[in-house]
């Protein structure tokens, strides 16, 4: 479920999500429906997404739709299927911190470190020049082009 008042897009700026990743992404809907790793399912509490108003969203837990075991499964962790919620909180972050948590994270950016499609300098700049949440959206998660 989806609180009706977020506006999308949506990126998620969670650190441990964009290092597996190398990349942000940005997301026009919210699907609900992940797999997640049961010795992982805290985490996903934790994580910091924001709307295209600056606003920080809150995931909470709605059901366990499936477990998903193997026969390895002692070494490594159940996968679950679960339906997550996505909710607004009252809290909010401006433009300028946004941008400086992205630009934080230029470095570690697989598509500017692996295809050097754009130089790091490039792409900084382009993101301090971003008027707006959806700009910078598109910008963080290489969708401008």
């Amino acid at each position: 479920m989806v609180d009706p008042n977020i506006v999308f897009p949506i990126l998620d700026l969670t650190d441990w999500i964009f290092e597996g990743e190398g990349v942000y992404e940005l997301d026009t809907d919210w699907g609900g429906q992940f797999y997640i790793k049961e010795n992982e399912m805290e985490k996903h509490l934790q994580r910091l997404i924001i709307d295209s108003e600056g606003k920080i969203l809150k995931v909470t837990f709605e059901k366990i739709i499936s477990r998903e075991t193997t026969i390895f499964s002692f070494f490594m962790p159940t996968k679950i299927l679960m339906e997550l919620n996505l909710e607004l909180t009252d809290r909010k972050m401006t433009l300028d911190e946004v941008k400086r948590k992205v630009i934080s994270n230029t470095e570690k950016n697989f598509i500017i470190k692996r295809y050097k499609e754009i130089s790091e300098a490039d792409f900084n700049n382009k993101l301090r020049a971003a008027p707006n949440f959806v700009k910078l959206f598109e910008i963080a998660s290489m969708e401008d082009e």
